[in-house]
């Protein structure tokens, strides 16, 4: 046996190192120093320093850190630039071979103790093609075999080698940095039970545009199916099994209910990995389920939302279809919200003139149509923009002209950019038209001050009758002393509720 001083590791001449030595390194305490020796050495052949590569990264951790890499990529870097492309293209098919190994079943994990045994293999691909003080692979072809090899190993398995926690460097640490390459690989992988919401967020990420279509693609077919019968009768089945497990008997009506809820919820994360992604394919679906009357209201609510900040601005289809959904009578109210939002997210001069025409209409049964519509229209105006605002109010005796209309719309121009003059406002307190008196009388409840009170005092004796509105949502009542009142006229409503509020707003 050799025996050498650890400061001149391997350099005596009487001492011959074979692979014998350098399979026993791999697990003796000084095995990692005397490895790096055999590569950095040029007296020793190309197998054998290949070999004690290889032993670096077939290396045990340490102390739970798998140290043998780390020392791989130092000890390349120092070598010079022919010796290392030398090295790594011995080592590069090594390293491939291990990584294309068919995946081992979850049992079969658990049977080797150590884990996935390709992780080393793929951690030391990773370290060589990513190492950033000096370029270790510096032939492009192996270069590419081997982010090719990563990308496929990444794949191979996706939805349990995502969740490896042991591994040096994760599968979206490697998808980043090989970028859109990486990324087309993806939407091909979208499936029922799949890790579709980690797959969607790196095709967001790193995709280019024909993959995020791709991906999209796939994901509206991953939620019409789960909006499915076949989904449902399958995952009803699990559920009742998941039931019995639990110790728990459930009667089929329940677990109907239950069966539902969860295919919500499923659909659901769907819609949240289209908003992630975009895409024409995901912008036609969600609409079309927004607007489908025979869905779910939450359903409905939850395809608008994704919409948020994916319709195509310029496109006056894309408008004109969220404000069909807005204004139809039979659309939910949380639908409706979310539709009049994303109208808001189109310029005002495209959506205005509709906005306008849901303000004007005479035949709505719901006021809150008219008041979410109006508070967009205001939402994407400015002071300039108010006459025509206030034209378009209920005429004459203001009739439907619920009390929560003038409170939001005085507070929304009260929040214009720039707001207006509180002078300019006390002139219209007065307006001959009731419903724009009201409005101005609104942004003095919303942004009038106690110092503001003496120009609402004068209005206390105005006997103007409030609007009548039929729906109680809508009634004209303010706290008064003693219980809630009913106002009868614009003077009690200044006084009850409008003066009141300027008061605690010092």
């Amino acid at each position: 046996m050799c025996l050498t001083a650890m400061a001149a590791a391997l350099s005596t001449t009487g001492c011959r190192v074979n692979d014998t030595d350098v399979k026993r390194w791999e697990t003796t305490e000084l095995g990692p120093t005397k490895l790096v020796a055999v590569i950095t050495h040029d007296k020793y052949d190309w197998r054998l320093r290949t070999d004690a590569a290889m032993a670096l990264v077939r290396m045990k951790p340490r102390s739970g850190r798998r140290i043998g890499i780390g020392k791989l990529q130092e000890a390349v870097a120092s070598l010079p630039a022919a010796d290392r492309a030398k090295l790594v293209a011995g080592i590069a098919p090594l390293l491939i071979q291990e990584i294309d190994k068919p995946p081992v079943t979850q049992q079969g994990v658990a049977q080797q103790k150590g884990g996935d045994p390709s992780i080393p293999f793929k951690d030391a691909a990773y370290a060589l093609v990513s190492y950033d003080k000096t370029a270790l692979v510096a032939d492009e072809a192996v270069k590419k075999s081997l982010t090719d090899a990563l990308i496929r190993w990444s794949t191979a398995d996706f939805d349990r080698r995502i969740a490896i926690s042991s591994q040096l460097y994760n599968i979206e640490q490697i998808f980043r940095f090989i970028g859109a390459d990486a990324g087309r690989a993806l939407p091909p992988l979208v499936k029922p039970d799949s890790s579709f919401d980690r797959m969607t967020a790196l095709v967001a990420e790193i995709g280019d545009p024909p993959t995020k279509d791709k991906m999209a693609q796939a994901l509206v077919a991953l939620g019409q199916y789960t909006e499915g019968a076949e989904w449902f009768t399958k995952n009803k089945q699990r559920v009742k099994e998941a039931n019995e497990t639990a110790g728990y008997k459930v009667a089929d009506d329940k677990l109907t209910i239950q069966t539902k809820d969860y295919q919500e919820e499923q659909v659901t994360k769907v819609f949240a990995s289209l908003k992630k992604v975009g895409g024409r394919p995901a912008v036609e679906y969600l609409l079309g389920v927004g607007a489908d009357k025979a869905k779910p209201e939450k359903r409905r609510e939850a395809a608008l939302a994704a919409l948020d900040g994916r319709l195509d601005r310029s496109n006056p289809n894309d408008a004109a279809r969220v404000l069909e959904i807005a204004k139809a009578d039979e659309t939910p109210d949380s639908v409706r919200q979310q539709a009049f939002s994303r109208a808001a997210e189109f310029p005002r001069d495209s959506v205005a003139p509709k906005l306008y025409e849901i303000v004007t209409a005479r035949d709505l049964k719901k006021w809150k149509v008219r008041w979410v519509a109006a508070s967009t229209v205001l939402k994407l105006s400015q002071l300039a923009n108010l006459p025509e605002f206030y034209s378009k109010l209920p005429p004459g005796s203001a009739a439907g002209f619920a009390m929560s209309e003038p409170l939001t719309y005085g507070d929304l121009i009260g929040k214009m950019n720039p707001p207006p003059k509180k002078e300019e406002m006390a002139s219209l307190v007065r307006d001959p038209q009731l419903s724009k008196s009201l409005v101005a009388i609104g942004y003095f409840y919303a942004h009038g001050k106690a110092a503001d009170v003496p120009l609402m005092q004068a209005l206390e004796t105005d006997g103007r009758a409030v609007p009548k509105v039929e729906d109680g949502d809508g009634t004209w009542q303010c706290p008064a002393p003693k219980e809630t009142k009913e106002m009868a006229n614009v003077g009690e409503f200044v006084k009850y509720c409008v003066i009141p509020a300027m008061q605690a707003r010092k």
